[in-house]
């Protein structure tokens, strides 16, 4: 079976620069996903700390408001 005719050469490079383009623009747009992804996790981290934070401080509240009517 004979290769790709010179004629085709063309329209098969034309072909895959396309391809590469398109995979290009696929890849920038999971980037900018990913990029969206990171910054919501980072704020989720960050309101759970927060969240954690205060419910520390409420337990020790707690903890002193019973360690005193105890007393």
């Amino acid at each position: 079976m004979p290769g790709p005719s010179k004629d085709d050469a063309p329209d098969e490079l034309s072909a895959l620069r396309a391809r590469v383009a398109e995979l290009e623009r696929d890849l920038a747009t999971e980037r900018t996903a990913k990029s969206m992804l990171e910054s919501q996790l980072r704020a989720a981290v960050s309101e759970v700390s927060k969240i954690l934070a205060a419910k520390r401080e409420l337990e020790m509240r707690l903890r002193d408001e019973l360690e005193g009517s105890a007393r």
